[in-house]
């Protein structure tokens, strides 16, 4: 069984942690099926927030608690003591993904909602676990140019040749940074592109003049930027969260990036929560199995405990 931040997990189950911090305790809790959509259990506010976490799986504080950041496809933290919220999701519409904070920031008033750029290891962190309990070490991923024409990491060059931008699916601006500065090399021709069809998930500008390097995303890393980009002696790297604009002032007119359609996904986002409400994961995933049942013997080809999580 595979797993891929970057594409899907390859088994059933849309994995997710919640942490939640009341008079001076914290508890893990956990979810098969959370992840997808878990901005709707939140939305309602934090008193059915903090209803919705009580309700799942309590699991123990430690290591065989914790999800990994490759499993992990979700999580939040609500800290009731100091009115603090931590948050990240995968595989959403950057648009969406805006929308959905906008409506967080007026349904917690009074509170204060960030986005974990890291992912689990920002939770573990922020209540005392050492954040290397959740990480795993990632081979980088390799630059892909998209097949689809769907760009989900844009990253764009400036050298004495000019700026240019390559279309990238799958990868992570961690992997960018992680192949050095001889990444302009491993940059795929087939990926060059000059106007950005929609608004990339992340994406990393690389100038080799002032040898300055800035990146962003909208998702959460599976390595600190820092550490990732260790082997760029004598570059200064610059952290922008999601503030894709910068990357445009970077480019200028040489790549184009369209705006986010923060209207579009604000009227739209009422009809995705009925949707999520109406999901029912678990009688999706015996549909599947009966589609496969029909394929033949449907057993994956080694078994998994059946007290783990990561089955």
């Amino acid at each position: 069984m595979q797993a891929s931040r970057r594409g899907y997990v390859a088994g059933m189950g849309n994995r997710a942690n919640y942490v939640l911090v009341a008079d001076g305790d914290w508890t893990l809790h956990y979810s098969h099926w959370g992840a997808v959509g878990l901005e709707f259990d939140l939305l309602p506010g934090p008193a059915a927030a903090t209803r919705y976490i009580r309700a799942q799986e309590v699991v123990p504080p430690d290591r065989s608690g914790w999800l990994n950041d490759l499993w992990c496809e979700g999580g939040a933290l609500l800290d009731l003591d100091r009115h603090v919220g931590l948050v990240f999701w995968l595989r959403s519409d950057p648009a969406e993904r805006a929308a959905a904070l906008a409506v967080l920031g007026r349904t917690w008033p009074g509170r204060r909602v960030d986005w974990a750029y890291g992912g689990l290891a920002d939770l573990a962190e922020y209540v005392g676990v050492d954040p290397e309990t959740v990480r795993c070490r990632h081979e980088p991923i390799a630059p892909q140019a998209s097949e689809t024409g769907q760009v989900t990491c844009l990253v764009t060059v400036t050298d004495p040749a000019g700026t240019r931008g390559y279309g990238l699916v799958g990868t992570g601006i961690e992997d960018i940074a992680r192949l050095g500065p001889g990444v302009r090399t491993q940059l795929p021709d087939d990926a060059l592109l000059d106007a950005c069809p929609t608004t990339p998930m992340r994406g990393c500008h690389l100038d080799y003049t002032t040898r300055r390097a800035g990146a962003w995303t909208t998702e959460a890393c599976v390595e600190p930027i820092e550490r990732a980009c260790a082997d760029w002696a004598g570059w200064r790297w610059e952290w922008w969260e999601d503030d894709y604009e910068r990357h445009v002032a970077r480019v200028g007119d040489a790549v184009s990036i369209p705006p986010l359609d923060l209207t579009w996904a604000l009227y739209t986002l009422p009809a995705r929560l009925d949707r999520h409400r109406a999901n029912d994961p678990v009688a999706n995933a015996r549909m599947v199995l009966a589609q496969l049942a029909q394929y033949g013997d449907s057993r994956p080809a080694h078994r998994c405990s059946s007290t783990s999580r990561w089955a």
